[in-house]
């Protein structure tokens, strides 16, 4: 059972749909380096599908980014491809 500090919100405050605990993949930007960070205990809502974490997941977050993920070793690597939107936002300007 869980305490109260670590229980998801009884409504989501954005939307006010259901939360439900889950492990979700989060991704944090530090010094223009993308670090995606697996198996992370989460709260999502069903409606909008935003996630919230307890105060013992944002603080381990917190400090890997502090340290600039030097404490934890990659379980992975992957390849991202990286896109730009100026081309279709300005198709989009001219097409209307």
């Amino acid at each position: 059972m869980m305490d109260v500090e670590h229980q998801p919100p009884a409504v989501c405050p954005r939307c006010r749909c259901t939360v439900r605990p889950a492990m979700v993949r989060t991704d944090i930007w530090a010094n223009d380096h993308l670090y995606i960070v697996e198996d992370v205990p989460a709260f999502i809502c069903d409606g909008c599908l935003e996630q919230f974490y307890d105060d013992d997941v944002t603080d381990a977050l917190r400090r890997l980014n502090e340290d600039g993920f030097l404490s934890i070793v990659p379980c992975r690597e992957i390849l991202v491809p990286v896109y730009s939107l100026a081309g279709e936002v300005q198709r989009a300007r001219s097409s209307r």
